[in-house]
């Protein structure tokens, strides 16, 4: 959700509400502002890791349920999550050229 639309109240504002949280998608584990071009990088307490670009996570409106980045096996918690500089891509089916015999 971008930031403008969340209107600066003043002293007395009772706040603004950020997201539908429901028992079916569960607790908000937490917000992060971001730019668009770094990486979001999420760890469970399983040990489970993943890593995705911001950039591919879909934008939703503010008081809405949300998007899923990760699914979740039956009693994994999220304990982490950070972002981190984009990954530089690869470039697919270049070969190295090497001197010598194989």
């Amino acid at each position: 959700t971008l930031a403008t639309e969340y209107p600066t109240k003043g002293r007395g504002g009772k706040g603004m509400k950020t997201a539908n949280v429901a028992e079916k998608n569960g607790p908000l584990a937490g917000l992060l502002t971001v730019k668009g071009d770094e990486d979001l990088m999420i760890i469970t307490d399983t040990g489970v890791m993943i890593r995705t670009n911001v950039a591919n996570i879909s934008q939703t409106g503010r008081s809405t349920m949300g998007v899923k980045v990760m699914r979740l096996d039956q009693d994994a918690k999220i304990v982490t999550f950070t972002t981190v500089a984009a990954a530089e891509k690869e470039e697919v089916g270049t070969e190295i050229e090497t001197e010598g015999e194989a």
